[in-house]
């Protein structure tokens, strides 16, 4: 059993009815539920030594900042989540005179 917070997660129920008055006045519908987040953030938690940095837009209108940070960062909870956009390269600093190298993970992220 995790010790780490989940798709469900929140230390305030308000934040939850919030989400979900605002998921009912704009008459949205959700694409995941808690078990499909929590696979995706499983999964990406699992991957070393890269994770993908996301940013998300909570359904009252906020768009957060990009961030790497898979554990505590995330927005709990993801009932509010209404997209949340991944990226897919890493750039890999060789040194000051190469050129950084990208590499493309769109193929294990879409999968």
């Amino acid at each position: 059993m995790s010790l780490l917070p989940m798709a469900d997660a929140s230390s305030n129920e308000k934040i939850k009815e919030e989400a979900r008055r605002f998921i009912y006045e704009r008459n949205l519908v959700g694409a995941a539920n808690n078990t499909k987040w929590k696979e995706l953030i499983s999964e990406i938690r699992e991957w070393k030594p890269w994770q993908p940095s996301y940013r998300s837009k909570w359904v009252n209108g906020y768009i957060s900042y990009w961030d790497t940070e898979w554990y505590y960062h995330l927005p709990f909870p993801f009932v509010g989540v209404q997209w949340l956009d991944i990226g897919t390269h890493q750039e890999v600093m060789t040194g000051k005179l190469i050129e950084h190298e990208i590499i493309d993970y769109s193929e294990k992220i879409i999968n």
